[in-house]
């Protein structure tokens, strides 16, 4: 049986808040340093990934993701079948992608440096991806007159984080 894709709630609206831009470049600005580091380091994960990825379901659901988008099952996302995924989440705010901008962006995971992503670099990028969206989710609603509002800090603790990516995403609407 087919499960949905793990990424399907998985949206990228228009970054106005600078803080947030800032959150997704220094994000970006991780992974492009190490594209393992949202296994190595899980606490820049938002709380709410970093619940997600530690799931004993994590795993099995990124591979069956992995498995419905590899569609010539040669055990690799070819960059086609990257574009697919990287148009799926602009969910239509883009209807052009280059070529360039899709290895840019599997550079970002591409370990191994062999031009596509494998099931093991697939992980990290659905990490990001859940990353990159909480941290484009809007904030939540302020609590109701009269109700106890509970204090919490931001998601990863650093407003610096993530604005590289929020680039790319913008670059890739453009």
């Amino acid at each position: 049986q087919r499960r949905p894709s793990i990424l399907r709630e998985v949206s990228f609206p228009h970054v106005s808040d600078p803080g947030q831009d800032a959150k997704l470049q220094e994000l970006l600005q991780a992974v492009r340093r190490d594209h393992s580091i949202l296994s190595t380091r899980p606490e820049l994960l938002p709380d709410s990934v970093r619940r997600q990825v530690a799931s004993p379901q994590f795993v099995a659901r990124c591979m069956d993701d992995f498995d419905q988008r590899d569609r010539d099952r040669n055990g690799r996302l070819t960059p086609e079948e990257v574009a697919q995924l990287m148009l799926e989440l602009c969910r239509g705010n883009t209807t052009v992608l280059t070529h360039q901008q899709v290895m840019q962006f599997i550079s970002l995971f591409d370990s191994n440096r062999d031009g596509v992503i494998s099931r093991r670099e697939y992980i990290d990028l659905v990490k990001f991806v859940l990353a990159s969206a909480a941290l484009h989710a809007p904030p939540p609603p302020p609590p109701a007159r009269g109700s106890v509002a509970r204090a919490s800090l931001p998601a990863t603790g650093d407003p610096g984080r993530d604005a590289h990516l929020a680039r790319l995403v913008e670059e890739i609407r453009a």
